[in-house]
């Protein structure tokens, strides 16, 4: 059981581990320097990408609001991912 992902990468595509994170119901930090930002994920802290910034949040991620309970099972979560990437496929 994580109590967070945090990824502090400075140059990232799409990063599967974060929405793997959050279907799990674990919170994520991340820095904004990436294009995680265009996920848009509720439970996705965005921080500057520097050691003051990552501390900062690790002090102050811990909201009541921030950590959603986790009720998917990961057949769901297989499932919505082939459905998105099918409707991708089509617009190709």
């Amino acid at each position: 059981q994580a109590r967070a992902f945090v990824t502090a990468s400075l140059y990232e595509g799409f990063c599967l581990p974060i929405l793997e994170a959050r279907s799990c119901g674990c919170p994520v930090i991340a820095s904004n320097s990436t294009a995680i930002k265009e996920l848009g994920a509720p439970g996705v802290l965005l921080v500057e990408p520097n050691i003051a910034a990552f501390a900062e949040a690790f002090k102050n991620f811990v909201a009541p609001d921030f950590v959603e309970p986790s009720n998917r099972l990961w057949k769901d979560v297989a499932l919505e991912t082939q459905s998105i990437l099918l409707q991708a496929n089509q617009v190709q």
